[in-house]
């Protein structure tokens, strides 16, 4: 079964919205319920694995990056193989540290819960960085000034050492950047 292109579109762009607002467990359950429907449809595909990346499931990630790029030899551009290999190191780094992905989910989504009870919004925008080692840095970009911003960061890192043996510290960071931060650097990556 394919999905009709406006249905898949849809999906996509839907996925991309809830990331935005940090909103793993909706994102998660789009994207599972999505999975079987994407075949052949990179961008679905694609949509699914940042998905899958963000909510703390690399090893599905790679899967469905791998998919992705069997079948998208003839689209001009499209690599999934840094991304695998971030994603890798990711998985290493943190089996290293004995850090399992429903104890990642919590961490995060502790994070955006501080953000959501300061304004009653959270984040507009949501980016994260895999390093070459496995970290991870998630960037939450709310309407907020720069000086509000690292209050928020005091915030969620005492909310995470309060609620949490360990805040995952060795495999993860959190910040907040205000929103304008988001279009600067996407205005730069565009060139």
């Amino acid at each position: 079964m394919h999905l009709v292109p406006q249905e898949s579109l849809l999906k996509v762009n839907l996925l991309t919205t809830l990331l935005n607002l940090a909103d793993i467990d909706a994102a998660t359950a789009l994207a599972d319920r999505s999975i079987e429907l994407a075949k052949g449809n990179v961008r679905l595909l694609t949509a699914i694995a940042s998905t899958y990346v963000t909510a703390f499931r690399a090893e599905d990630a790679v899967r469905v990056i791998e998919e992705a790029s069997k079948v998208a030899e003839h689209v001009p551009g499209y690599s999934g193989a840094l991304g695998t290999k971030a994603l890798k190191a990711a998985c290493a780094l943190r089996a290293l540290h004995g850090y399992g992905d429903a104890e990642l989910r919590e961490l995060f989504k502790t994070a955006v819960t501080v953000l959501r009870e300061f304004d009653g919004v959270g984040p507009l925008r949501y980016t994260n960085v895999t390093s070459d080692e496995g970290s991870v840095m998630h960037h939450f970009h709310v309407m907020q000034t720069a000086e509000v911003c690292a209050e928020l960061d005091w915030r969620i890192a005492d909310r995470l050492v309060e609620n949490f043996e360990r805040a995952g510290e060795e495999v993860l960071t959190f910040s907040c950047l205000p929103l304008g931060a988001y279009f600067d650097l996407n205005e730069d990556a565009l060139g």
